[in-house]
């Protein structure tokens, strides 16, 4: 280094305008140990290799056509005052990419990097190397003197590798980013959320679009800060074949020979990559997901277990209605709200249909390697009284739910069991529970068909009530009583009265009987049941967030509370209202955790960035991405309406956020976070 390169760490000495060089912005960024300003703007220089054909590259400029060479980018600079050390708060996106004959991407590099195309590297992931569609990733960082290392394998699964974090609430930002790379008259045909090796590249989205030639080019999009840019491959199709990450397909290959499991479809649902598989002597279902590098397998029950919105509802029961399909299975497509429904249609023939939350079917391909597909083949094969494809009344579920046993006291799953009753053993339930409310109404049926039964097909006039009748409906006082049917039990007592004093006939009793039951079907009919999802449900009278988030956050647990009574009594737009207060709670806990400005009025974006930039824990950022994404604004204030799944979502996020917060504040053995 010459004595010219050498400078104090004054941030404001400029250097008397002169043109900053690489060299001096390295030694600028190792003097401040690292610690580059924020970011003024956000540019892309971007050089390109094709077979044959001269290299292209420059600066692709703010509101300037075409690529700029350096002459240009430094008159750009200059008129924006950022020549000297400012050029640090200059942010450039290195695209070096090599495309085949056709214009798709072989190999790429994306690099970070302070002040020019040479300057210095900069953030946690600043260099990320891959070959063709991201079928093969390589990460590096950034250390404090701009070298560079791999990075740890730890922090391979972060949701989004690179540090500057865009809102993308909208997609209007991506399709003009596609539009301007492969001009005007581009269509766009359909996009997906990024495979995770995509979402390690980089990318925020996978969208395919037909270029006004006719040629359709799969254009994988990411962000730099505001600017976003768009890197051409042989991106598969939304819903395409998945092929699971090494360390997953190592796991499920020793899973599958230890527990003698046969392997059916790979899946990429909210939780990530999971393989389905059956025990090859059972006809039980289980997900093989991995767990902290080892195989972890649960049962899994297939129905309709996705978040779906209406219009995706509403899509099920017309496919089940006028194109004689059985829905079998869905499953969520990713983190977003897209999901995918397994059918099966008269001729045993299973398809995987890709439903946009609109209830728009976006592709329909063959599944019948499916192993919910082949279990309700079998079962409709080989055991008596099974359903067939559209034959289940519409709604219902086309398998019954036997619990089936791996090993004594051990549940794995469900056995499909066509028109099969669960034999469950007595279980003591609370009165006021589901349970309690089924089994007296089951019990309830049950009185009411051996009263008319023990009446006989005879009725005679003059004839008298059989003790076997009074007896049953004698009984019906105590289940009438647990469903709070007031007004059936009225009746039912003055039926008992009128049958105990002689002054009724058999004929007479069994028109009592009918009238009852028309009358208990309507008052059950008005009882509204409300059940408490997942985010309110409360165990041994833990408390909603669990007792270690109500010990650091005393002052959250009122809106704690009332976010999960609101949600319980669906008014869920309510609960989300709440659910920014306890947020509120929790950025200002993670504020003095990190020792940063207060977080609570950024942007989503900023919020991100500010918490990685401050070094904070992996477990943090993602819980922070997770609520994000289904906040549905850039920033705090919640959107307009939320739908009950939407609501339910919010508050398991911003419920798994506090919990991974608060045992971050145990983990540093900080005092408490209010």
């Amino acid at each position: 280094m010459g004595e010219s390169d050498k400078i104090p760490i004054d941030m404001n000495a400029s250097g008397d305008n002169e043109i900053w060089t690489a060299p001096r912005l390295t030694a600028r960024l190792v003097a401040l140990r690292g610690v580059a300003p924020a970011p003024s703007c956000y540019l892309i220089w971007r050089v390109t290799h094709r077979p044959g054909l001269a290299d292209t590259a420059g600066y692709q400029l703010p509101d300037i056509a075409g690529l700029a060479d350096d002459a240009a980018f430094t008159r750009w600079l200059s008129e924006r005052d950022l020549s000297g050390v400012e050029r640090l708060t200059v942010s450039v996106l290195v695209i070096r990419e090599t495309l085949d004959a056709c214009g798709l991407v072989e190999e790429c590099v994306l690099e970070r990097r302070r002040g020019a195309c040479d300057g210095p590297y900069f953030g946690k992931v600043a260099r990320v190397e891959f070959t063709g569609a991201a079928t093969r990733v390589r990460r590096y960082q950034a250390a404090a003197d701009g070298r560079l290392s791999d990075l740890p394998a730890e922090d391979e699964p972060d949701a989004t590798p690179l540090p500057d974090d865009p809102d993308t609430e909208s997609f209007v930002g991506e399709d003009a980013a596609v539009h301007a790379f492969l001009g005007s008259g581009a269509v766009i045909l359909d996009r997906r959320a990024p495979a995770l090796f995509e979402d390690l590249a980089g990318l925020s989205g996978v969208i395919h679009a037909r270029r006004a030639d006719g040629v359709e080019f799969g254009c994988g999009v990411g962000w730099h800060g505001t600017t976003s840019f768009v890197i051409p491959a042989d991106f598969p199709r939304q819903g395409g074949t998945l092929t699971p990450p090494p360390d997953l397909e190592a796991a499920v290959t020793q899973a599958l020979a230890a527990h003698d499991l046969i392997r059916h479809e790979t899946r990429l649902d909210e939780q990530g990559f999971c393989v389905m598989a059956r025990r090859r002597d059972r006809q039980t279902l289980v997900a093989i997901r991995l767990d902290d590098g080892v195989a972890r397998i649960e049962p899994y029950m297939p129905g309709r277990n996705a978040a779906s919105s209406e219009d995706q509802r509403r899509w099920m029961i017309y496919a089940e209605t006028y194109e004689g399909r059985t829905v079998l299975d869905s499953w969520r497509d990713g983190d977003g709200d897209t999901i995918v429904v397994l059918t099966i249609d008269h001729d045993q023939e299973a398809w995987r249909h890709i439903i946009d939350p609109d209830g728009i079917e976006v592709s329909r391909r063959s599944a019948n390697d499916a192993g919910a597909a082949v279990l309700f083949r079998e079962r409709g094969t080989h055991t008596p009284g099974a359903h067939t494809p559209g034959a289940h009344p519409r709604g219902a579920h086309p398998f019954g739910a036997a619990v089936a046993r791996d090993q004594p006291g051990t549940e794995l799953g469900t056995v499909w069991s066509g028109d099969a009753v669960p034999v469950e053993a007595e279980y003591l339930a609370p009165n006021d529970s589901l349970l309690a409310k089924v089994r007296a109404y089951l019990r309830v049926t049950a009185l009411l068909r051996a009263a008319t039964d023990a009446c006989g097909s005879v009725r005679r006039n003059g004839q008298p009530v059989p003790p076997e009748a009074l007896q049953q409906i004698e009984a019906l006082r105590e289940p009438l009583s647990l469903l709070n049917a007031r007004f059936s039990s009225g009746s039912l007592q003055r039926l008992i009265s009128q049958a105990e004093g002689g002054g009724m006939t058999l004929q007479a009793f069994a028109v009592a009987l009918e009238d009852l039951v028309t009358r208990l079907r309507d008052e059950l009919a008005l009882t509204r049941i409300v059940l408490l999802p997942s985010a309110a449900r409360q165990l041994n009278d833990d408390p909603p967030f669990g007792g270690r988030v109500e010990i650091r956050f005393p002052s959250a647990a009122y809106d704690i509370e009332e976010a999960v009574h609101c949600l319980a009594l669906r008014r869920t737009t309510a609960a989300v209202l709440h659910a920014m207060k306890v947020m509120r709670h929790g950025l200002r806990g993670l504020a003095a955790l990190l020792d940063v400005p207060p977080l609570a009025n950024l942007s989503w974006a900023q919020l991100i960035t500010a918490v990685r930039e401050a070094g904070g824990e992996r477990e943090l950022i993602e819980a922070l991405m997770r609520v994000r994404r289904i906040w549905h604004r850039p920033d705090l204030m919640p959107a307009d309406k939320y739908t009950e799944e939407e609501a339910e979502s919010v508050l398991e996020a911003v419920a798994a956020f506090m919990r991974t917060l608060a045992a971050c504040f145990d983990a540093r053995g900080e005092p408490l976070a209010e």
